[in-house]
């Protein structure tokens, strides 16, 4: 019995699941923070923010909690201007689902 051909692949592709959910209310921000294209959305918004979010002290909720959640903390009181999450929540769903992070 002879062996089946297979065509030569491109090289491996990491499978990832794309979100049930999709926005600031569902991607945690430790995902924000390892996607450039989401870093840049909400950075337009809030300058600074991912050398905020990356301080010691928040290091350990990153993972859970969201953006949402994260803009009612005290220490980003003043920082994230009404209508910011909105216009961070458009600016997400106007990504190509390739930029958006995987499960």
């Amino acid at each position: 019995m002879d062996a089946p051909l297979y065509s030569r692949t491109g090289g491996y592709v990491e499978p990832r699941l794309a979100q049930a959910e999709f926005g600031v209310d569902a991607i945690s921000v430790a995902d924000l923070l390892r996607s450039d294209a989401l870093l840049a959305v909400v950075e337009r918004e809030v300058p600074g923010f991912g050398k905020m979010a990356r301080t010691p002290r928040l290091y350990p909720t990153l993972t859970n909690v969201t953006l949402r959640e994260m803009a009612s903390f005290s220490f980003f009181a003043g920082v994230v201007k009404p209508g910011a999450l909105e216009r961070i929540d458009a600016g997400f769903r106007a990504l190509p689902t390739d930029a958006w992070p995987g499960l």
